[in-house]
C-alpha cells in the first residue's frame, strides 16, 4: 500500500515538473515579450509623387521643355524605386556620411540586381523595390513601416535596376536589370519634326535629402512617439531632361542627365497623420 501511494506521488511529481518544462519553454520571458514589443514607435507612411510646373498630360503620356529648348514627348515609360530610408539626426556631419556610406556599401557589395545587403538595415527601410510607371505620374502609396523612437533628419533615396522580387514589374518592358526605360520623340529648337528617342540604363543613383515638415513645428517635436507620420518624396517632373543636348549627348550621357535630375531636384515633406 505504502508502495503504491509513493508510486502515484513519484508519478505526480514528475507531471508537474514536465508541465515547468514545457511552460519555461513555450512562454517567452518579460525580456523578450519588451523586445518583440517595443514601448515606444511611430508608423511612417511612404508616398512618391510629382510636382508637374508645366508639363503638359496628353491622351498618350505627356510634354515637357527643358533648359536646352528641346520639346520631350514622353509616351512610355518605368522607373525603379529600389530603396527609401531615413537617416538618423546626428550631431556631426561625419555620422550622416556613415549612414550614406552604409547604404552605398549594402548595393555595392553586391550586383545591383541580387537585391540583398550585408549591411546595417534601418527599419525606416522599405521592404521589396517598387517599379513607378511614368507613362502617366501619379502619386503612390508605397509602403508602411514601424520604427520605433524616431528620430530621423534625412532621408537617401535610391534608384537601381528591378529584381524579381519588385513590386509592380511591368509586362511589356523586362524592368529586371534596368533602372529606367524613357520612350518618346523630342523636337530640337530649329528642327521641323520630331525624333524618336529612348533612354535606358541600369545605373544606380542615390541622393539624400533634408526632412522638411509642412508646418513650423520642429523635426523633434514631430517625431514624437505613438504617433503616424507619413513621407512623400517629391520630384519636380518639369526639370527631369534639364541640361539633355539630345543632338550631341550619347545615350549614357542622356540616362545619367535624367538620373541625376531625378534625385537631386527631390523635396522629402514629412506630416503627422491622424491615427
Amino acid at each position: 500500500m505504502i508502495l503504491k501511494k509513493l508510486a502515484k506521488i513519484a508519478l505526480l511529481l514528475s507531471g508537474i515538473s514536465l508541465l515547468l518544462i514545457a511552460a519555461s519553454i513555450i512562454l517567452p520571458s518579460q525580456t523578450e515579450r519588451d523586445a518583440v514589443t517595443p514601448t515606444k514607435f511611430s508608423t511612417i507612411t511612404y508616398e512618391l509623387d510629382w510636382t508637374w510646373g508645366d508639363v503638359v498630360l496628353t491622351s498618350e503620356g505627356w510634354f515637357a521643355t527643358n533648359d536646352q529648348g528641346y520639346q520631350i514627348h514622353v509616351t512610355r515609360g518605368y522607373l525603379v524605386n529600389r530603396s527609401l530610408e531615413l537617416i538618423e539626426c546626428t550631431d556631426d556631419t561625419a555620422g550622416t556620411e556613415n549612414a550614406i556610406g552604409r547604404l552605398r556599401e549594402s548595393l555595392m557589395a553586391q550586383p545591383t540586381y541580387a537585391g540583398h545587403g550585408t549591411s546595417q538595415r534601418d527599419a525606416s527601410r522599405i521592404a521589396a523595390p517598387f517599379v513607378e510607371s511614368l507613362t502617366e505620374p501619379v502619386a503612390h502609396t508605397v509602403e508602411t513601416v514601424l520604427v520605433a523612437q524616431p528620430n530621423y533628419c534625412q532621408l537617401h533615396y535610391l534608384v537601381a535596376p528591378g529584381i524579381e522580387t519588385a513590386r509592380h514589374l511591368p509586362q511589356d518592358i523586362p524592368m529586371e536589370g534596368l533602372t529606367l526605360w524613357l520612350e518618346g520623340d523630342v523636337l530640337a529648337p530649329d528642327a521641323s519634326s520630331p525624333t524618336p528617342f529612348i533612354i535606358d540604363t541600369n545605373l544606380a543613383w542615390g541622393n539624400a535629402a533634408n526632412l522638411m515638415p509642412l508646418t513650423s513645428e520642429s523635426l523633434k517635436t514631430l517625431q514624437r512617439d505613438n504617433v503616424a507620420l507619413q513621407i512623400t518624396v517629391r520630384r519636380d517632373l518639369e526639370s527631369l531632361f534639364d541640361g539633355i543636348d539630345f543632338d550631341t549627348m550619347t545615350d549614357s550621357e542622356r540616362a545619367k542627365a535624367v538620373l541625376r535630375s531625378l534625385t537631386q531636384n527631390t523635396d522629402v515633406i514629412i506630416q503627422a497623420k491622424s491615427l
